[in-house]
C-alpha cells in the first residue's frame, strides 16, 4: 500500500475468509487515517502502464500478459468491507476480419494523397529505440487527460523501453508522422502469451521460457494490443484509419484471427469509437473501488 495527495491507494491479496481480509483492510484504514489522508482506493497504479483494475467479468477468459488475475470471491469482500466501484476499464476482444475495410481504406488514400501524414515501420530496433522516447512523449500527452494518470518521469520510460523493445515483434508496431518528421501517433500490438503462461503452469524453467518465446516469435493467431496513441488535436484528422488500416493489413496477411484491447476506460468514448466497425465481444471488466476514510 502506498499514496499519494490525500488518497491512500490499495492493492491487496487475500485468501477467500472474510476475518483474514477485513484486518488487513481495517490496518491500512488505520494507516490511512494516521496519515490524514480522506480515501482508500484501487487496485490502480501509479502511472497509466501500471496493471490496474480488479477483474470484475470474465473470469472463465484467458488473462494478458498487462493485466493482473484474481478470483471471483474479491469482489463479495470488497461490497462487504464498505468499497464501491470508482470506475471501470472494459476489454474487447476483436475478431480480425479476412478482408480489409474499404471504408478505411479510402479514408487512408485521401490522406496519402494530401501527403500530410505517413506510416513508419521499423525494421530496426535502434531507429525504434531512438523513436520511443518521443513515442512516450506522445503517450503522456494523449493520456493526460484520463482517469489516475499522472505524467511519466524519465527513468519510468526508459525501464519500460529498455523492458520491451528487445521483445516486441516488430512488424506488428508503427507510427505515424507528419510531414517535418513528427510522431503523431504510435501503437505496440504483441502476439499473446496467455496459452504458453497456462502451459508453463507458473515455471519458466526448463521449458517454460521456450514456450513463451515462441508465442511471442512465431506463428500466434491472437494478438495484445499493449497501447495506441494519437496527438489529440488530429484525432479528427483519420490519423486512427492510417494506424488500424496498417496494422490490421499485417494481422491479415500473419493469419491473425483475434486481438485483444487491454483495458480501456468505459468513459474513453474515442478509444471505443475506434472498434465500431468490428465484430467484438465485450468479454472482461475491470474496476477500481473507493471508500471515504472521513470517520
Amino acid at each position: 500500500c502506498d499514496f499519494v495527495e490525500f488518497s491512500c491507494i490499495l492493492s491487496f491479496d487475500f485468501i477467500d475468509d472474510f476475518e483474514v481480509s477485513k484486518s488487513l483492510f481495517d490496518a491500512v484504514v488505520s494507516w490511512g487515517r494516521e496519515k490524514s489522508h480522506s480515501e482508500i482506493m484501487g487496485p490502480i497504479g501509479f502511472t497509466d502502464i501500471d496493471h490496474q483494475g480488479m477483474l470484475v467479468e470474465g473470469f472463465d477468459k484467458l488473462n494478458m500478459s498487462i493485466t493482473f488475475y484474481n478470483f471471483p470471491y474479491y469482489i463479495e469482500h470488497m461490497e462487504k468491507l464498505g468499497l464501491s466501484k470508482d470506475i471501470d476499464w472494459i476489454e474487447y476482444k476483436i475478431t480480425i476480419p479476412n478482408e480489409l475495410d474499404p471504408r478505411i481504406g479510402k479514408m487512408c488514400e485521401r490522406l496519402a494523397v494530401r501527403g500530410d501524414y505517413s506510416v513508419v515501420k521499423y525494421t530496426d530496433r535502434k531507429l525504434l529505440y531512438k523513436d520511443a522516447f518521443e513515442a512516450f512523449a506522445l503517450i503522456d500527452e494523449a493520456y493526460s487527460g484520463l482517469y489516475g494518470t499522472v505524467p511519466l518521469t524519465k527513468e519510468v520510460i526508459k525501464d519500460a523501453i529498455d523492458a520491451y523493445i528487445p521483445l516486441v515483434n516488430l512488424k506488428y508496431l508503427c507510427a505515424v508522422k507528419d510531414s517535418s518528421g513528427k510522431i503523431v501517433s504510435f501503437a505496440i500490438m504483441v502476439p499473446s502469451i496467455a496459452k504458453a503462461l497456462k502451459k508453463c503452469n507458473g515455471k519458466l524453467f526448463p521449458f517454460g521460457i521456450i514456450r513463451l518465446l515462441k508465442a511471442l516469435k512465431c506463428k500466434n493467431d491472437t494478438l495484445e494490443m499493449f497501447l495506441v496513441a494519437v496527438e489529440p488535436s488530429l484525432k479528427a484528422h483519420g490519423i486512427p484509419a492510417l494506424v488500424i488500416n496498417e496494422l490490421l493489413m499485417v494481422c491479415v496477411e500473419n493469419n491473425v484471427k483475434y486481438c485483444e484491447t487491454g483495458p480501456m476506460l468505459e468513459t474513453n468514448t474515442a478509444i471505443h469509437s475506434m472498434w465500431r466497425h468490428f465484430e467484438k465481444e465485450q468479454h472482461k471488466r475491470r474496476r477500481c473501488y473507493i471508500k471515504s476514510l472521513e470517520v
